[in-house]
């Protein structure tokens, strides 16, 4: 794999979402009040974007939440009056999914409203993706600390079914957004972990198996399955992976640092600009992260950081993960059916491997703050 670049033509950007009606270098020129208008824009007419029509109320009720966020109207968790999690449940593939901050709401939206262009690759698409992601948190955190990772992650079309072409239609969605946990206080943020690591546990990524919810030499104490950006991308691709019975080893992606990405910018004008990029936003994965791409069975060096930007996290370990024996049978989360299963025929991932998605998960059990 060649080394990312880090200055990119805004006329080498393919189109977001595949919608000839947008340009890579409008929407990341967006401030807060913008933002805001596209995504009710696309909630109002949504047959006007390449959405599916199962996402359609959903989107509704996504725009009305970020509204009432970015409006001061609610914390950047959803909370209820007693400063308990409440959840926003939305749709992925008909999986009910529980988002717990606006962040979460944004890389939803993101993933639902269009699949990526043909040929999408991490230089024209991804990595110029997951800078405007990054971008739009920084603005939606309005001086308040947003989180500071992001994550996409490309599932291709190219080696989707393997029962039938016809499961894989021109919307579904293919690329997915995430970030870690906003800032705000340790009890909130350790809650919000804690229903993200069970709906790792749901989808069947085994990681019950861990008594300290970390992966074996994994020494960040406060990074525990369900922390990463890589949560709801990782569920995203298990719940395709799943339905639509595919294989991931062709699934792809980056991780970005939010506060390295913030000094990215276009520069210049018209066809002649371009997307400068910082030296060191690029992100290996934590341990955690790989254990988890290799439950899903996907190949390492597609997540892989090269030369100067191969910049990691102060305490990020390059050791693999150890392999660990296939887990005991899972109990389902109350209410809930699994549908996932892990991957037991993958060798382990041998290198820092991969980052990625934005947001889709099954509806989590009920646990109180």
């Amino acid at each position: 794999m060649s080394r990312l670049s880090r200055s990119i033509p805004t006329s080498a950007i393919l189109r977001p979402w595949n919608n000839q009606q947008l340009t890579f270098a409008t929407l990341y020129q967006m401030r807060k009040p913008e933002i805001v208008k596209f995504i009710n824009d696309v909630a109002g007419k949504p047959e006007s974007f390449r959405v599916e029509k199962t996402y359609y109320s959903d989107l509704k009720k996504a725009a009305r939440s970020i509204e009432d966020v970015l409006s001061k109207k609610r914390s950047k968790f959803f909370l209820d009056e007693k400063d308990q999690l409440q959840p926003q449940a939305l749709t992925f593939e008909g999986e009910t999914i529980n988002y717990f901050s606006v962040y979460d709401l944004l890389g939803w939206f993101m993933t639902v409203i269009g699949p990526s262009p043909q040929d999408a690759s991490k230089e024209n698409y991804l990595l110029p993706m997951g800078h405007l992601f990054c971008r739009w948190s920084k603005e939606f955190a309005d001086g308040t600390n947003p989180p500071t990772m992001s994550s996409i992650v490309h599932v291709p079309s190219a080696s989707k079914s393997l029962i039938s072409v016809d499961i894989w239609d021109d919307l579904t969605p293919d690329v997915a957004l995430g970030s870690t946990l906003p800032g705000r206080s340790a009890t909130i943020r350790k809650d919000c972990q804690e229903r993200r690591f069970e709906q790792l546990q749901h989808w069947n990524f085994g990681v019950e198996k861990f008594p300290d919810q970390r992966a074996p030499g994994w020494q960040r104490k406060s990074q525990c399955f369900g922390h990463c950006a890589e949560t709801f991308p990782f569920i995203m691709a298990m719940i395709l992976k799943t339905k639509r019975q595919i294989q991931l080893q062709g699934m792809t992606g980056v991780a970005l640092d939010i506060g390295e990405a913030e000094t990215a910018s276009i520069q210049g004008v018209g066809g002649d600009s371009v997307l400068s990029l910082p030296s060191e936003d690029l992100r290996n994965p934590c341990l955690n992260c790989q254990y988890l791409l290799q439950e899903l069975g996907a190949i390492g060096k597609n997540f892989e950081v090269e030369g100067p930007a191969e910049y990691e996290p102060s305490g990020t370990s390059r050791t693999p993960p150890a392999t660990a024996s296939p887990p005991a049978k899972k109990t389902s989360l109350p209410g809930t059916t699994p549908i996932g299963a892990p991957n037991d025929l993958m060798a382990p991932v041998k290198s820092a491997a991969g980052h990625i998605i934005m947001g889709a998960l099954t509806k989590p059990s009920e646990k109180k703050g």
